[in-house]
């Protein structure tokens, strides 16, 4: 679609084999309460403008809002704000979605059906607020499987990436006393 009303409620591309990066612009249409863009062949980065849909309350179906494209780059901590989201927080089988989860995801406190991240590039360790939300959702919690969790991420510049290696505790420093 190259066109959408600033008055749309409901956007649902599901399953339509859509190719190309989500234009920016999305993030403006700020009624929406239903967004879908899950199993298309999306690529690039997932626009941190989209955080600005504050009012969604449903991400779509199975496999909805932003699951099952070729997203590359990070989950971006805008999406943090979208507060209001009852059901489908999905960014699921990108498979080239890397670096921590945000812990800003924690704020989704709403959410009761279906969080999932898994198979994706994800590293480090999932935060405890994002943690926390697990015994809120009764249908579908799938963060673990399919990501790195527990691994140091890492650093995508300058190309190639570089692991930053775990910190290893120095020892104390020896005292030596100077002669008299």
């Amino acid at each position: 679609p190259t066109a959408v009303p600033s008055s749309t409620t409901s956007l649902e591309y599901n399953s339509n084999e859509y190719t190309g990066t989500i234009p920016t612009v999305l993030g403006d249409l700020t009624l929406l309460t239903y967004f879908d863009l899950g199993t298309n062949e999306l690529t690039g980065t997932i626009p941190t403008e989209l955080g600005r849909l504050t009012k969604i309350t449903t991400g779509g179906s199975n496999n909805g809002l932003l699951a099952l494209n070729g997203f590359t780059g990070t989950i971006p901590s805008e999406l943090g704000a979208l507060t209001e989201i009852k059901s489908v927080f999905s960014v699921e089988r990108c498979y080239t979605i890397t670096g921590p989860v945000p812990t800003q995801l924690g704020r989704l406190t709403k959410i009761t059906a279906r969080f999932e991240l898994w198979s994706n590039e994800l590293c480090s360790d999932v935060p405890t607020q994002v943690q926390a939300l697990s015994s809120r959702v009764t249908t579908v919690w799938s963060v673990a499987d399919g990501n790195n969790f527990g691994t140091p991420c890492c650093s995508l510049d300058p190309l190639p990436a570089v692991c930053a290696p775990t910190p290893v505790p120095l020892p104390a420093p020896s005292v030596v006393p100077l002669p008299a």
